[in-house]
């Protein structure tokens, strides 16, 4: 680490500072730094997308803010919905701290594919900017979340703002598809040998089975998205009923997604709550056994000093199964 900090000073000292920033922060390929970015984009989305909530519960509440504009409240709603799922939700559960945590918990120094790894950031970034793009474009995009046809059809949506959204929407999946493929192969091909599959954190398990889910689920959604747009601009007829389609077909594509959704991102959610409550629990306990260790060890070896005591965390566990082996 002081080899590095030293090579980044003359570094610094060479580029400039705005080098080392885009080094870290733009081009980095390091799963922390990645998964801290992930954080701060679903903190930032979750303002963006509470303040379209604030404006949804306002204008339920007067009834004039948007001066009757109801597809101006349907875009807003449809925006929010976009927001808190597909940016917020699923960049923090996964993006964030399966970056963080996923490595670290099965012994790899990094992910499989760091370089796949800034990608999958960056087009999620990419996807947001469009979807913000396409509210904004002609009447907006105000299908709700689900993009149902036919209201999504060019019939009831003239213009690009749904082409836009569509684009946004295939983007952020192919995010998703990157991130689980890269984490699939981590957990696979990077888990150190001493770590059986019995031994594996539950947050890796909730991460690979939520990898899994994803890899199925997505390409059903991508084909879903393609015969909509296909459907508005190049006149197939896959969800119109003139033609033989059915708008039916459509919920099912969706759904075999979204219905997966939740579970898929609450059992991150759930794991994440359940191991800091363990861990709270089990630090607890260490503790207790950490001070009688330390205690045992000054009454035995008076000449250790205070400083002495205040071990590390690698001599302290070595120190209470010393003790325990003493005392049994």
């Amino acid at each position: 680490m002081k080899i590095l900090e030293i090579y980044d000073k003359q570094i610094a000292e060479k580029e400039g500072n705005i080098f080392i920033f885009i080094s870290k922060w733009i081009i980095s390929v390091d799963h922390k730094n990645i998964g801290t970015m992930y954080t701060n984009f679903s903190i930032l989305a979750g303002i963006v997308g509470t303040l379209l909530s604030l404006v949804i519960r306002m204008e339920l509440s007067t009834g004039n803010m948007l001066d009757g504009d109801l597809q101006q409240y349907n875009v807003i709603v449809t925006a929010h919905g976009l927001i808190m799922i597909f940016f917020v939700v699923m960049p923090a559960m996964l993006g964030g701290f399966a970056n963080w945590f996923l490595p670290i918990m099965v012994g790899a120094p990094d992910v499989a594919f760091p370089r796949l790894n800034n990608i999958s950031l960056w087009l999620i970034i990419v996807s947001f900017f469009l979807l913000l793009t396409s509210s904004c474009v002609g009447i907006g995009v105000g299908t709700g979340w689900t993009v149902y046809p036919p209201l999504s059809m060019m019939e009831y949506h003239p213009g690009h703002a749904v082409d836009v959204g569509i684009l946004s929407l295939h983007i952020a999946g192919a995010s998703s598809l990157l991130g689980a493929i890269n984490f699939l192969t981590t957990v696979f091909n990077m888990k150190i040998a001493g770590l059986s599959w019995s031994k594996a954190s539950l947050f890796v398990w909730s991460v690979l089975i939520t990898a899994v889910l994803l890899v199925l689920s997505l390409p059903v959604l991508a084909g879903g998205l393609t015969m909509l747009i296909t459907d508005r601009n190049f006149e197939t007829t896959f969800f119109d009923p003139i033609g033989g389609g059915d708008p039916i077909l459509y919920q099912h594509l969706f759904w075999f997604f979204g219905q997966g959704w939740p579970f898929k991102q609450t059992k991150c959610g759930n794991v994440i709550l359940r191991r800091s409550e363990t861990n709270n629990y089990f630090n607890h306990k260490f503790c207790k056994q950490t001070n009688k260790v330390k205690k045992l060890k000054a009454v035995t070896n008076p000449q250790v000093t205070k400083r002495e005591i205040g071990v590390g965390t690698s001599e302290t566990i070595r120190l209470l199964l010393q003790s325990t082996i003493n005392l049994n």
